[in-house]
């Protein structure tokens, strides 16, 4: 029963590094991590540059150029949005 402990504490550590630090977010050749870029961002452009940043790197790159599309689209529409309601003289909080 010990060795299992052991084992299992092993598997939790190694799931806590993939939540922290996956590899497909510091295997860039630069050294840097995806998550130091994208937290100086907005939601829909850090995501889209994420889904950029590890699309060759996690096995489904068509999936995540997709994806990054999508939170791309989200992004344009938010702002054209504001720009229209700053247009029309009304105040945006952003």
């Amino acid at each position: 029963m010990l060795q299992w402990m052991r084992v299992k504490r092993s598997v939790v550590v190694k799931q806590d590094d993939d939540v922290k630090s996956p590899d497909h977010y510091t295997n860039h050749p630069s050294g840097v991590e995806c998550k130091e870029i994208v937290m100086h961002m907005t939601w829909p452009i850090g995501n889209a540059v994420k889904y950029l940043w590890r699309c060759d790197g996690k096995g489904v790159p068509i999936k995540d150029l997709h994806k990054a599309i999508e939170c791309i689209n989200i992004e344009l529409e938010r702002r054209e949005i504001v720009e229209k309601t700053l247009q029309a003289g009304e105040s945006v909080i952003q």
